[in-house]
Protein backbone atom coordinates (compact mmCIF):
# COMPACT_ATOMS: atom_id res chain seq x y z
CA UNK A 1 0.00 0.00 0.00
CA UNK A 2 2.99 2.27 -0.48
CA UNK A 3 1.18 3.76 -3.46
CA UNK A 4 -1.57 5.30 -1.33
CA UNK A 5 0.87 6.91 1.11
CA UNK A 6 3.15 8.16 -1.63
CA UNK A 7 0.22 9.55 -3.61
CA UNK A 8 -0.85 11.65 -0.62
CA UNK A 9 2.68 12.98 -0.08
CA UNK A 10 3.08 13.83 -3.76
CA UNK A 11 -0.27 15.62 -3.80
CA UNK A 12 0.56 17.63 -0.67
CA UNK A 13 3.94 18.68 -2.08
CA UNK A 14 2.39 19.67 -5.39
CA UNK A 15 -0.24 21.76 -3.61
CA UNK A 16 2.48 23.82 -1.91
CA UNK A 17 4.40 24.29 -5.14
CA UNK A 18 7.13 21.71 -4.62
CA UNK A 19 8.21 19.10 -7.14
CA UNK A 20 7.75 15.70 -5.44
CA UNK A 21 10.70 14.12 -7.26
CA UNK A 22 12.95 16.77 -5.72
CA UNK A 23 11.54 16.22 -2.24
CA UNK A 24 11.11 12.45 -1.88
CA UNK A 25 13.91 9.91 -2.17
CA UNK A 26 12.93 6.25 -2.15
CA UNK A 27 15.40 3.58 -1.14
CA UNK A 28 14.80 -0.11 -1.69
CA UNK A 29 15.50 -2.03 1.50
CA UNK A 30 17.13 -4.74 -0.62
CA UNK A 31 19.57 -2.22 -2.15
CA UNK A 32 20.38 -0.79 1.26
CA UNK A 33 21.04 -4.26 2.65
CA UNK A 34 23.32 -5.13 -0.29
CA UNK A 35 25.50 -2.04 -0.06
CA UNK A 36 24.60 0.34 2.71
CA UNK A 37 27.61 2.59 2.08
CA UNK A 38 26.67 3.30 -1.55
CA UNK A 39 23.03 3.91 -0.67
CA UNK A 40 24.02 6.09 2.28
CA UNK A 41 26.13 8.28 -0.04
CA UNK A 42 23.19 8.59 -2.44
CA UNK A 43 20.90 9.66 0.40
CA UNK A 44 23.38 12.27 1.61
CA UNK A 45 23.77 13.62 -1.93
CA UNK A 46 19.98 13.85 -2.34
CA UNK A 47 19.78 15.79 0.93
CA UNK A 48 22.61 18.08 -0.16
CA UNK A 49 24.77 17.00 2.76
CA UNK A 50 28.52 16.44 2.64
CA UNK A 51 29.82 12.88 2.72
CA UNK A 52 29.95 11.39 6.19
CA UNK A 53 31.44 8.16 7.43
CA UNK A 54 28.93 5.42 8.06
CA UNK A 55 29.92 3.57 11.18
CA UNK A 56 27.50 1.01 12.46
CA UNK A 57 27.56 -2.69 13.08
CA UNK A 58 25.05 -5.22 11.90
CA UNK A 59 26.28 -7.81 14.39
CA UNK A 60 23.76 -10.40 15.34
CA UNK A 61 21.48 -9.67 12.42
CA UNK A 62 19.83 -12.78 11.08
CA UNK A 63 18.40 -12.71 7.56
CA UNK A 64 17.22 -15.43 5.29
CA UNK A 65 18.98 -15.24 1.96
CA UNK A 66 15.78 -15.78 -0.02
CA UNK A 67 13.92 -13.10 1.96
CA UNK A 68 10.97 -15.43 2.47
CA UNK A 69 9.55 -16.03 5.91
CA UNK A 70 7.15 -18.65 7.17
CA UNK A 71 4.33 -17.86 4.76
CA UNK A 72 2.40 -20.70 3.18
CA UNK A 73 2.16 -20.72 -0.61
CA UNK A 74 -1.61 -20.20 -0.36
CA UNK A 75 -1.19 -17.14 1.88
CA UNK A 76 1.54 -15.75 -0.36
CA UNK A 77 -0.73 -16.13 -3.40
CA UNK A 78 -3.59 -14.33 -1.64
CA UNK A 79 -1.27 -11.51 -0.59
CA UNK A 80 0.13 -11.18 -4.11
CA UNK A 81 -3.37 -11.00 -5.56
CA UNK A 82 -4.45 -8.40 -3.00
CA UNK A 83 -1.41 -6.16 -3.50
CA UNK A 84 -1.14 -6.55 -7.28
CA UNK A 85 -3.27 -3.52 -8.27
CA UNK A 86 -1.55 -1.31 -5.67
CA UNK A 87 1.87 -2.46 -6.82
CA UNK A 88 0.95 -1.71 -10.44
CA UNK A 89 -0.13 1.81 -9.50
CA UNK A 90 3.15 2.25 -7.64
CA UNK A 91 5.12 1.02 -10.66
CA UNK A 92 3.23 3.46 -12.86
CA UNK A 93 3.93 6.31 -10.43
CA UNK A 94 7.64 5.56 -9.96
CA UNK A 95 8.43 4.40 -13.49
CA UNK A 96 11.91 3.34 -14.52
CA UNK A 97 13.39 0.18 -13.11
CA UNK A 98 10.66 -0.19 -10.49
CA UNK A 99 8.25 -1.77 -12.97
CA UNK A 100 7.48 -5.30 -11.80
CA UNK A 101 9.82 -5.05 -8.83
CA UNK A 102 7.53 -6.82 -6.38
CA UNK A 103 6.07 -9.30 -8.85
CA UNK A 104 6.53 -12.98 -8.14
CA UNK A 105 9.72 -14.48 -9.45
CA UNK A 106 12.04 -17.20 -8.25
CA UNK A 107 14.36 -16.09 -5.49
CA UNK A 108 12.45 -12.87 -4.79
CA UNK A 109 10.74 -12.68 -1.44
CA UNK A 110 9.57 -9.07 -1.53
CA UNK A 111 6.32 -9.60 -3.39
CA UNK A 112 4.12 -7.47 -1.18
CA UNK A 113 4.51 -3.75 -1.76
Amino acid sequence: LYYIQLRHWRQALTEIGREPRDQIYIVRAEDLAKNEHVEYRKILAFLGLPPQALNFSRMGEKRREDGVGGVTPETRKRLEEFFKPYNQKLYDMLGGDWNGYWDSRPGKGAVVG
